[in-house]
């Protein structure tokens, strides 16, 4: 009943909530536990019933139940903890009752479902900088790099993407972390097999349409955390594109990739170029300012104004700026500037 979205409420105002938590902690009858994780993952869908199920006490009981013996109750009890996660009194609940150690330790999980639940809280969580902070301390990095690496779960790995690039954003320290631990590496990797995968699919289903939406969200996340990883970090530019990343963006800047990720993809080639002489050659030299100047008229504002910061870093090279002329895109700039 719990599926049905009337009855959430309903089950909330007539009080059922504290009564599903008193299971947790009075029984020890595994089903038991198990259909009152399963109800609660059902409830904690709307907002309302987050806020009612995290001030009845739940974060302290489903933390426990995160280190159960049974995979099950492990399984439910993470995903609960996902869906509290979209809150942000629940980011801070978490941290603040120990709750970040145990979610980690369950990314190097045996169990796949209990992997995708966990890594599925993470991005909310490392929303907040105190959660960030005590996630690397926790050592949070190396397995959400492990993951990119080793999954092939499309929402796994765009979850872990995301989480990398909520680590990185504004700290030099996390970024050479997630690049000492080859996360940069394994960035290009899943950008390189996920966008020849969309290339050969063929959208003339419902599924398959589904699933190249899916893989070009998780191209749009790995830009996202390249973004953020690079941003104001000349190393980590480097890394980046010595390991064929640049390639690999440029790749994305194609009519047929989604706005948001060619938004994305745009901010990525910023960052990766803004102050770095190489970068701007090799981005030249792999043929990435045609695509850049073609979107300079796309329908999206977003895209376009990516695209015009890119191109403004890469025309402090004097080959690109002739180029960049050339090719129309200095009148395209000057068109985007009078409007």
């Amino acid at each position: 009943l719990s599926v049905v979205g009337s009855i959430k409420a309903t089950i909330r105002k007539a009080g059922g909530i504290p009564f599903l938590l008193s299971v947790f902690e009075f029984s020890t009858f595994v089903p038991a536990i198990e259909n009152c994780l399963g109800t609660l993952l059902s409830l904690a869908e709307t907002q309302e019933n987050r806020f009612a199920v995290a001030q009845a006490g739940a974060i302290n009981l489903l933390i426990k139940l995160l280190e159960s013996e049974h995979p099950n109750v492990v399984e439910k009890a993470a995903g609960v903890m996902w869906n509290l996660s979209h809150e942000e009194t629940v980011q801070h609940s978490v941290r603040q009752l120990g709750g970040l150690k145990p979610i980690i330790n369950l990314l190097s999980s045996d169990s796949p479902l209990i992997r995708f639940n966990a890594v599925g809280a993470l991005p909310l969580l490392t929303e907040q900088s105190d959660n960030v902070h005590e996630c690397v301390e926790l050592g949070a990095i190396t397995p959400l790099v492990y993951l990119l690496a080793t999954e092939t779960n499309v929402l796994v790995l765009q979850n872990a993407a995301q989480s990398l690039g909520n680590i990185a954003e504004g700290c030099q320290q996390y970024q050479q972390a997630i690049a000492e631990a080859h996360g940069l590496k394994r960035l290009v990797d899943v950008i390189t097999v996920w966008a020849a995968k969309m290339d050969g699919q063929i959208d003339d289903d419902i599924f398959a349409k589904q699933t190249q939406a899916n893989s070009q969200e998780l191209l749009a996340k790995c830009c996202f955390a390249v973004w953020l990883i690079c941003q104001k970090h000349e190393a980590n530019q480097l890394i980046f594109a010595e390991s064929g990343g640049l390639q690999a963006i440029i790749g994305l800047l194609a009519p047929g990739s989604e706005e948001t990720l060619l938004e994305l993809a745009g901010g990525a080639t910023c960052a990766l170029c803004e102050s770095n002489d190489r970068n701007k050659e090799r981005f030249r030299e792999e043929g990435g300012l045609e695509p850049l100047i073609a979107l300079l008229v796309h329908d999206n504002d977003a895209v376009k104004l990516n695209s015009a910061k890119a191109l403004c870093h890469l025309a402090e090279n004097e080959e690109n700026r002739k180029i960049i002329r050339e090719l129309g895109g200095l009148e395209e700039l000057v068109h985007l500037l009078s409007h």
